[in-house]
C-alpha cells in the first residue's frame, strides 16, 4: 500500500503514529460521571515523484530554436514545421517573429531570471524536472473531557473538546524553490457545552443549553521571498507571498498568510409541555458571532502566463509579458453579530392514527457589524467620503447611503 510512485526513484517518505487513550467512572456513585480521552496524530511525509517542466539551460539565455524543427532562410520555422507541432515564436508587443526563436538577451525579464537562480535544470530529459515534494510534517492533539451529573430532577451534562493541528513551514530543499510548503498553519479550535435537563413535573420539562466555540490560527509564511523582492515592479505585501503559473509548465503556489480567529456563544431555551393530547414546545435561542479575519488574500500579487502572447507561455515567463496578474488589498475585518429566534409549535394527536404538527418561528435578520466601518455598500455613480480611491458606487459603512448598523431604507422603496 506504500509502493513506489512509477514515475518516482524511490518510494515516498511515510511515517504516522497515532496514539492516545481515555479514563472515564464514577465520581460520586449514580450521581457525578466524569470521562477523559486524549488522541496525537504524527504524520511525516515527503512526496516523490513530482514531475513539471522547466527551462532547459539554453531557454535560460532566451535559446527556443528546439521548438521549431526547420527554419527557412529568414529564420522563420517553416509551415510543414508548425503543422508537425513547430511553434513561432513572436514579440508580444510588436507582433515581430524571433528569428530562429532567439529571445533577444535584452528583452529577458530580470524577474524570470533571478527566480531561475531557485528553480532546478531538467534532470529526466527535455524539460522534465522530477524532484521530492516538500515534506508535509503534521501534528495533531485532540482533548476531551466530560461529565455528567444528576441531582434531583436535574440532569447536568457537559463537555470541553481542544484540538490543536500544525504544519510547519518547512525550509527550500535542494534549491529548489518548487518544494515549498503551500499548506504550513497552525489552527486550535475549542469547544464548551453545557445542558440542564430539569422536570419541573410530570408534564413540563425544560432544556437549557449553552455552547462556546472558538478557532484561533491559520497560513503560516511557507515561501522566502516574493515577487517584489524579486524585482517586480508591485507593491510589496506585508509577509512573503508568492503565486506565479506558468500553465503547462510549472506552478509556484505559497500559502495566503492570515490569522482566523472566531468563535460564537449560543444560549437556548426550550420547554415541553403534555396537556391532554396535545404536546407543547416553545423557547428561543441567541447566538453571537465573532468572525475577526486578516488575510493578506493576493497582496502579493498573482502572476499568471496562460495567453501565450508570444506563442508559448514559457517563453512568455522569460520575457516577462504576463496573461493575467491580479494583486488585491487583503480581507481584513472584524465582524460581529446576533442571530435570534423565537418559536412556538404544538404536536396534536387527534386520533390514534393521525397527529397534526404546527408551529410558528419568529427569526429577524439583524445585520453584523464591523468595528472600524469596514462593510461595504454599492450605490451606482456615488463616491465614497471615506475612501477617495475607492471606484464610484463603492461605499463604506458611515458614508452617507451606507448604514454602520441597522437597516437602510432606499428612497424609492428599493424598486
Amino acid at each position: 500500500f506504500d509502493a513506489r510512485n512509477y514515475f518516482a526513484p524511490t518510494r515516498d517518505t511515510l511515517k504516522q503514529n497515532q496514539f492516545g487513550g481515555t479514563l472515564g467512572g464514577p465520581l460520586k456513585k449514580d450521581k457525578l460521571f466524569f470521562f477523559g480521552s486524549y488522541q496525537g496524530t504524527r504524520t511525516r511525509t515527503a512526496p516523490n515523484g513530482n514531475i513539471v517542466e522547466v527551462p532547459t539551460a539554453a531557454q535560460r539565455g532566451g535559446d527556443f530554436s528546439s521548438y521549431c524543427s526547420a527554419y527557412d532562410a529568414s529564420g522563420l520555422c517553416t509551415a510543414d514545421a508548425i503543422a508537425n507541432g513547430g511553434v513561432q515564436l513572436s514579440d508580444p508587443n510588436t507582433g515581430t517573429p524571433f528569428a530562429y526563436n532567439q529571445l533577444p538577451g535584452g528583452s529577458l525579464s530580470p524577474v524570470a531570471l533571478n527566480l531561475l537562480k531557485d528553480l532546478p535544470l531538467p534532470n529526466a530529459g527535455g524539460q522534465e524536472l522530477n524532484y521530492l515534494g516538500a515534506a508535509a510534517n503534521t501534528n495533531d492533539d485532540q482533548f476531551l473531557a466530560k461529565i455528567d451529573y444528576a441531582r434531583g430532577s436535574h440532569h447536568v451534562s457537559g463537555h470541553y473538546f481542544f484540538t490543536q493541528f500544525r504544519e510547519p513551514a518547512t525550509p527550500v530543499m535542494n534549491n529548489n524553490i518548487l518544494t515549498i510548503q503551500s499548506n504550513a498553519n497552525r489552527v486550535r479550535v475549542q469547544t464548551v457545552s453545557v445542558k440542564d435537563t430539569y422536570t419541573a413535573s410530570p408534564h413540563l420539562l425544560f432544556n437549557t443549553w449553552f455552547g462556546w466555540n472558538q478557532q484561533n490560527g491559520g497560513y503560516l509564511v511557507g515561501v522566502p521571498f516574493s515577487a517584489n523582492s524579486l524585482g517586480a515592479n508591485i507593491a510589496p505585501s506585508p509577509s512573503p507571498q508568492l503565486s506565479i503559473l506558468v500553465n503547462g509548465y510549472f506552478d509556484l503556489i505559497g500559502p495566503e498568510v492570515g490569522a482566523y480567529n472566531r468563535g460564537d456563544q449560543t444560549l437556548r431555551e426550550v420547554a415541553t409541555l403534555m396537556k391532554g393530547k396535545h404536546q407543547l414546545s416553545f423557547g428561543g435561542d441567541m447566538l453571537r458571532v465573532d468572525a475577526p479575519i486578516a488575510s493578506q488574500y493576493l497582496e502579493g500579487g498573482q502572476f499568471q502566463f496562460g495567453g501565450a502572447l508570444s506563442g508559448d507561455d514559457l517563453a512568455d515567463f522569460m520575457i516577462g509579458d504576463v496573461g493575467t496578474f491580479t494583486q488585491g488589498g487583503g480581507i481584513y475585518a472584524n465582524v460581529t453579530g446576533y442571530n435570534l429566534a423565537a418559536f412556538l409549535q404544538d404536536n396534536w394527536r387527534a386520533t390514534e392514527r393521525l397527529t397534526l404538527n404546527g408551529g410558528l418561528r419568529w427569526q429577524p435578520l439583524l445585520p453584523y457589524t464591523d468595528s472600524k466601518r469596514r462593510l461595504p455598500c454599492f450605490e451606482p455613480g456615488k463616491v465614497s467620503n471615506r475612501s477617495l480611491n475607492a471606484p464610484a458606487g463603492l461605499l463604506f459603512a458611515g458614508d452617507p447611503g451606507c448604514p454602520q448598523r441597522g437597516y437602510f431604507r432606499c428612497p424609492d422603496g428599493g424598486r
